[in-house]
């Protein structure tokens, strides 16, 4: 029998560190503001055979042709999508798995080779259908992972688990932000502070990872974009600059801290037991932040879109930075899962995936995409002042 996704995430993570990054795992509504009306945009859920009701991760990526894949979390297979909804199996990738189920997954622009994480620590895996590579120079908390057009990258918790002591050395340090695959090692390519950490109730460390936890993704030219889990703040970083040279934000820039009541921590330790996990009531954590993004993807073209956390439910933004544009339909019948989700463009229409296979897919016609109501989102920031 497999462990449910829901407890197995967070039986891993209460495993690997306490309650480190449970709260990471939990998809509430969003502190970020709903203005006008937003007009809701009609997706359809398909569940491929393969897939369905499995208790693992799943992940859809795209080639640069446009063909759309989706990866099975446990077994490594990977399933090309068709039109009528069902899948075929494409591939099983050479991928070593010591746990239930793969923790991040990106493909790469040729379809053949899959960037994996097992875990919130790694290791990071190459993988395709005949090898299984383990390059050098990893040590972290993997936050996201992701293909530019020259190889991979992974985004991770600045000071997570590696340089100076966060609470001696705040500000006076720069650690890694995301990495570069160069000669076989993971090299850093962005660099940031030492956080800082200003919530004395909240353990340091899993404040750095609630604050800098983000998803990863390349746009045109190869730009690179981040966009925050636990707030709305989406950033252009340069490997040349030590700022972003692009900073969009909505509402407030503040992680949310939500406080987990009694009977929400004794049903963590029930599930646990049921699925064979012994863990204490009091390791697990008190509090918890709001999630606020879900996923990411950059569109070859340019313009970004997010999967948002709102109070009206899950919704799509795109921003152009062309035009400094950000705009936002509520996705109809789409539920935010706990834990990050998968986008991706195919030939001419955009996928969705639950963090689980059990919860389905969701695709959009590109089509809908371009003559959807679009509206406005209220209260944007771009470097700091209010947007035209």
């Amino acid at each position: 029998m497999i462990p449910s996704p829901k407890v197995t995430h967070l039986a891993m993570r209460l495993l690997t560190g306490t309650a480190l990054v449970f709260f990471a795992s939990l998809a509430l509504a969003s502190a970020a503001k709903v203005g006008p009306e937003y007009a809701k945009l009609h997706t359809i859920r398909v569940q491929p055979a393969p897939l369905k009701d499995a208790l693992v991760t799943q992940f859809v990526a795209a080639d640069r042709k446009g063909r759309t894949f989706v990866l099975r979390g446990d077994t490594m297979q990977v399933f090309r999508l068709r039109d009528d909804g069902n899948a075929d199996l494409s591939a099983t990738l050479k991928c070593a798995n010591d746990s239930a189920f793969a923790y991040l997954a990106a493909m790469d622009p040729e379809g053949t080779r899959w960037l994996v994480s097992n875990s919130l620590m790694g290791p990071l895996f190459l993988c395709d259908s005949a090898e299984q590579q383990r390059p050098s120079g990893f040590i972290g908390m993997v936050s996201s992972v992701t293909y530019s057009r020259t190889g991979p990258l992974v985004a991770v918790i600045p000071g997570g688990s590696q340089g100076p002591d966060p609470e001696n050395f705040a500000g006076t340090a720069r650690v890694p932000r995301i990495l570069a695959l160069e000669d076989g090692r993971w090299k850093p390519v962005s660099t940031v502070p030492i956080p800082r950490v200003t919530n004395s109730s909240v353990a340091p460390i899993v404040q750095i990872k609630a604050q800098n936890d983000a998803f990863l993704c390349t746009g045109a030219k190869d730009s690179m974009w981040l966009a925050s889990l636990n707030t709305y703040h989406l950033q252009q970083i340069s490997s040349n600059t030590d700022k972003p040279t692009r900073d969009i934000a909505v509402g407030k820039n503040d992680v949310e801290w939500v406080k987990l009541t009694q009977r929400e921590k004794t049903n963590i330790v029930t599930n646990l037991k049921d699925q064979g996990v012994s863990h204490p009531e009091a390791g697990i954590a008190q509090t918890y932040p709001r999630n606020v993004i879900r996923a990411l993807v950059c569109e070859p073209h340019g313009t970004i879109y997010l999967l948002a956390n709102t109070p009206d439910g899950l919704a799509l933004d795109r921003f152009d930075p062309s035009q400094d544009l950000l705009e936002r339909v509520l996705l109809e019948g789409v539920a935010a899962s706990e834990g990050p989700m998968t986008v991706a463009f195919g030939t001419d229409e955009l996928w969705i995936a639950g963090r689980t296979a059990a919860e389905g897919l969701w695709r959009i016609s590109l089509n809908s995409l371009a003559t959807a109501p679009w509206k406005r989102v209220q209260e944007m920031t771009i470097d700091g002042k209010a947007a035209p």
